[in-house]
């Protein structure tokens, strides 16, 4: 059984704090655009594994994945946070 991935969405702002001092304003730039635009090409009713984006970066990852999905009600996580989904949505039709 794979392990869930619930426990990386955020509940607070500090990380951002801890990952701009880890990484530095333009690494972490850098990556949530990387994946906004990964997020912008995914097709309807497809996803996004987020297994296969390499351990070390995966809470980052789905911390830049809960921001994009708050501006972008079609997307969203499965269960256990190892996919992100595109669905349709009204506005796309």
């Amino acid at each position: 059984m794979k392990e869930s991935l619930e426990k990386f969405k955020i509940v607070n702002w500090i990380w951002v704090y801890q990952y701009l001092s880890l990484l530095g304003p333009e690494e972490f730039f850098k990556f949530e655009a990387l994946v906004n635009t990964s997020l912008d090409k995914l097709g309807i009713n497809r996803y996004y594994d987020v297994l296969e984006v390499p351990s070390d970066n995966q809470e980052l990852f789905i911390k830049f994945c809960c921001l994009y999905i708050y501006r972008h009600p079609e997307y969203e996580f499965n269960e256990d946070f190892t996919q992100v989904w595109r669905k349709e949505s009204y506005e796309q039709r």
